[in-house]
Order: structure tokens, then sequence, then C-alpha cells
């Protein structure tokens, strides 16, 4: 549950599938605290599941909201040198507007980063929004310490916690 903090600001509550309604939302400021899970939001990837959690503001303005927000979720990896399985916390921000107006077109209604929900539009979905951030947000090369020695290539040892004593142990220190 959320509660007012005063007239000015206030925090209003967004459902876990992350549509807001315009009707709850006061003239200025709007902050939020959101938790949900990540298939809540319809996200499949496995290391992406878990809690998430969004804060931040929305500022309504006469014709449009001004969304901005901060989305963390701790993910679950496997290292792409040595092979254990480790989390890594994924904190992205999102900044998107919503407009109080119809698309003139289709190349004009898919420009990122605006979502238009008309003149009469009651409800802004940012479902997609907070999804595709989460992934820009996903590290590409995924370790599970800046450090990573990674495994020796000919017996396998994990370099992070053995000597490699096989003929390769002085070349895999370098990899």
């Amino acid at each position: 549950m959320f509660y007012g903090l005063d007239d000015i600001k206030s925090t209003i509550y967004i459902p876990c599938f992350m549509k807001i309604r315009i009707a709850s939302l006061h003239n200025g400021t709007n902050y939020i605290t959101e938790e949900s899970s990540s298939g809540e939001l319809g996200i499949e990837d496995e290391s992406l599941k878990g809690q998430i959690k969004i804060t931040g503001e929305i500022e309504n303005q006469e014709k449009m909201l001004d969304v901005r927000l901060k989305v963390s979720l701790t993910g679950h990896f496997q290292c792409d040198k040595c092979a254990i399985e480790y989390e890594d916390i994924i904190d992205a921000d999102l900044r998107c507007l919503v407009l109080f107006e119809d698309a003139e077109s289709v190349e004009k209604a898919e420009t990122e980063g605006l979502i238009y929900i008309g003149r009469n539009g009651i409800e802004a979905d940012l479902t997609q929004e907070i999804t595709d951030c989460l992934y820009c947000a996903m590290p590409i090369r995924k370790l599970c310490e800046p450090g990573c020695k990674g495994l020796c290539h000919k017996c396998g040892a994990d370099l992070n916690n053995d000597n490699c004593e096989c003929s390769l142990g002085a070349e895999n220190q370098e990899m």
C-alpha cells in the first residue's frame, strides 16, 4: 500500500502490470515505488527471474507525463570464463514521455521514449519500456568478478581457486 505524503508530493500506486492510471495522478510531481516479479512483466529470461524494484517520479504536465524511473533487479548469471553461477544487481534508468495526443504516423508512434495515448487516454502501459530497459542494462560479458581467470583450457581447473599443474599452466595465467 502506498500513502500520500502531502498535497504536492504524493506516492501513487502502479499495479504490477505497470500501467499508470492517468486519473490517479496529481498535477505536478508524483512519486512512485513499486515491486513486482519479472514474471508479472512477462520476462521469460531465466537470468532475470526475481523481484523488480521501481522507484521514480512522474511529472504530470498539461499535455504529457514526464516519466523518470530507476529500475533494479538481481540477475542470475553464469560467468563466461569460469562457468560459476553468480548474482549481480542490474540498475537501469528509464525516461519516457507519455503524450496526450494521437501519433500522426506509424514512424512517429514507434519513436523510442514516446508513448502516445490519445487525448482521451485513461492509462499508459509502461511494461514494454521497463522490459526493454532491463534487457539493455544486462551485461554483455558476464563475469563473476572483473579479474576472473577462467578455466584451464586443457585440464579444466578453475584458475581462480586452483593452480593448474598441466603443461598449459603458465600460458593459462594470461587468458
